[in-house]
């Protein structure tokens, strides 16, 4: 049982197990971006792209022997992979739950640099009148999470994680780079995150 407001510097099996139930298995659509890395389709697996698996093979993280197909079974690398490029990349780990599963939850899906967008936006949001806004440049150093300590100060954790997933939700809905077919699924996995962040 996670606490609220807690931080946890290692990924919690539950944020794992909620982002892989929305992420699902192997994918090979050909009308998702993700699933194309050097004009090649190599297919997506547990929310995992070719080019995350390069990424973290690169790094040395997981072996050069893991493919995108071997991530249906071998479950220790993806879950290197969402810890250390992910989790701790996004510095999820610095933020209070259930705060960090709605961060974690939009930097693997929009990326870490929309999440911290999202997160940039939210803080500006609930900052104090006289307290200068942040840069929204999608970047988290020391300046993000200052400004961050100021609201959680002043904020319950609840309504600051209303307003991330709000910022994200409205992204979805405006954007014109996202494929109108799946929209529905991405305001479906927000509003299940919303649950989850609302308790």
């Amino acid at each position: 049982m996670l606490n609220k407001n807690e931080k946890y510097n290692d990924l919690p099996l539950d944020y794992l197990k909620r982002t892989l139930n929305y992420e699902g298995g192997m994918t090979k659509n050909p009308k998702d971006s993700g699933n194309w890395y050097g004009g090649k389709l190599y297919g997506t697996n547990r929310g995992i792209t070719m080019g995350a698996l390069a990424k973290a093979q690169k790094e040395g993280l997981v072996g050069r022997d893991v493919t995108i197909e071997s991530l249906t079974t071998d479950l220790e690398s993806v879950r290197k992979i969402y810890e250390v490029n992910y989790y701790r990349r996004s510095k999820a780990n610095l933020l209070p739950h259930t705060l960090a599963f709605a961060h974690f939850d939009a930097c693997v899906n929009s990326g870490i640099g929309g999440g911290a967008r999202f997160l940039q936006s939210t803080i500006n949001k609930l900052l104090p009148y006289n307290h200068k806004k942040l840069t929204v440049d999608g970047g988290i150093g020391p300046v993000t999470l200052n400004a961050l300590a100021i609201v959680l100060a002043n904020n319950e954790i609840t309504e600051i994680a209303k307003i991330y997933n709000n910022y994200r939700e409205n992204l979805i809905v405006t954007s014109k780079k996202i494929n109108p077919i799946f929209k529905k699924g991405l305001i479906n996995r927000i509003n299940s995150v919303r649950k989850y962040t609302d308790n």
